[in-house]
């Protein structure tokens, strides 16, 4: 509750001392038969609503309703519960006024769309507690989700830059002929290393050898190369600007994908690594037998001028030989 209006009010919570006012009154309470203390989703609102801002504020709260247990309380005993409940359901108008935020944020994301739903509704419907408990799951399960699909793509030059675009989102980003610059955001994991695999070979041009369905992309399959682009593709650059772990597995898949290319006689470069990953690379070649031997560089322009002077090396020693 706290965190809610401080994010409204735009303040810092010190959550230890929530934390330790919250024990200190039901330690205190417990000599004196007192329920268990917790937050009250609608008493803090008609609090807000009133516009207090200190904790003066439940003090006066509390000495009002001693009064009314004490003196006040026989008035209201022939009242029925309904007539009593609707001050509650009055105090939390503005709190259900909020589902009108349910529309922007399904067109903003469909998932945390989700994610508020359930969180919304597991709270009117339950308890505050239980709500911000499945808001959690929620959000952890979407983070789960997100991380099964993440983003790839082929990344092209743009002219007389050292700049490396989308080329499905900017058109005046061109591929270099001969170079599949291959964009992976995310993190390569056991979950997610046979996605990676067989995306980076449908993205450079390999096809399944059994048909051309997504549906069997995932497996640990071989693949064929496409006929009309086998001798149209000698390098492969894998862009690791955007990669924000490895694991084992990651780096296995790795490997598994630099073999299969090279004995295509494909060059793999890896760009844009940032240290923990060349580490994890690094400790993963001093453990494993079979290890991941990459040309590493710090850009993706780096890579490519690499590349192009040792196409040119090998097309001067050709034309010495002829």
């Amino acid at each position: 509750m706290a965190l809610i209006f401080a994010t409204k009010e735009k303040y810092e919570v010190d959550a230890n001392q929530e934390l330790l006012a919250l024990g200190a009154s039901n330690v205190f309470g417990s000599f004196f038969c007192c329920a268990p203390l917790c937050a009250s989703l609608s008493r803090s609102y008609i609090q807000y609503q009133a516009g207090s801002k200190t904790g003066i504020t439940s003090l006066v709260s509390a000495s009002l309703i001693l009064c009314v247990l004490l003196w006040v309380g026989p008035f209201f005993e022939l009242l029925p519960r309904c007539v009593l409940a609707s001050i509650i359901a009055v105090s939390l108008k503005g709190m259900f006024m909020q589902v009108k935020e349910l529309a922007k944020f399904w067109k903003l994301s469909k998932l945390d769309a989700v994610v508020w739903l359930v969180t919304f509704l597991t709270t009117v419907l339950i308890n505050i507690d239980i709500g911000l408990g499945a808001g959690l799951l929620a959000s952890v399960a979407t983070l789960f989700c997100r991380s099964q699909k993440p983003y790839t793509c082929l990344l092209g030059r743009v002219l007389d830059t050292d700049l490396y675009l989308d080329i499905k989102r900017y058109r005046a980003a061109e591929e270099i002929p001969g170079i599949k610059i291959f964009h992976y955001c995310g993190g390569l994991n056991f979950a997610s290393k046979n996605l990676f695999r067989a995306t980076l070979f449908r993205k450079i041009g390999y096809l399944n050898q059994q048909d051309d369905d997504d549906s069997h992309l995932t497996k640990s399959e071989s693949f064929e190369w496409d006929s009309n682009i086998r001798n149209k593709v000698q390098c492969v650059i894998i862009d690791a600007t955007a990669l924000s772990y490895v694991d084992a597995p990651g780096i296995k898949s790795l490997v598994a994908a630099q073999s299969e290319l090279v004995a295509n006689d494909v060059t793999v470069l890896l760009a844009g690594a940032n240290g923990p990953v060349l580490e994890m690379i690094e400790r993963y070649n001093s453990l494993e037998s079979e290890q991941l031997q990459l040309d590493t560089f710090p850009t993706v322009h780096d890579a490519v001028v690499f590349y192009k002077m040792l196409e040119a090396k090998k097309d001067t020693s050709v034309s010495i030989q002829t």
